[in-house]
């Protein structure tokens, strides 16, 4: 009776990781492209282009180095308000809380504030 169980048990075990293996991804060499293959624009898959870029079919973007930041502090200054201590960039010289962390600027002019998220004025006067 207990080699039956064992054989029972070794026979799904062995029943399911048959069912359930999978095989390797195919790997695509240039030879496998068709020739006149357009990539698929409406294709949103990091998977997809980064694949077509190691075939060379699309350009990578090539590596751009950035300067490190310069930290300027956190504290405002200005002749109206007393020397603050805030982690928020003022975006405005309005009397507002809101900072670069809460607005949408125009997509053609940055310098205009078109909806601002999480702002009042200052002084708060009510919410």
């Amino acid at each position: 009776m207990m080699m039956k169980k064992i054989l029972l048990t070794l026979t799904i075990l062995i029943i399911s990781v048959v069912a359930f293996s999978q095989e390797k991804e195919h790997n695509y060499t240039k030879e496998d492209i068709p020739e006149g293959f357009v990539p698929d624009t409406r294709i949103d898959n990091m998977g997809y282009w980064r694949r077509l870029a190691d075939l060379e079919i699309v350009p990578r973007q090539a590596r751009v180095f950035v300067a490190p930041p310069v930290y300027r502090g956190s504290e405002i200054k200005a002749r109206s308000v007393k020397t603050t201590n805030s982690p928020d960039v003022p975006v405005t010289v309005e009397t507002s809380t809101q900072s670069e962390n809460s607005i949408f600027a125009h997509p053609n002019d940055p310098e205009t504030i078109l909806n601002s998220n999480n702002s009042t004025t200052n002084p708060v006067s009510g919410v």
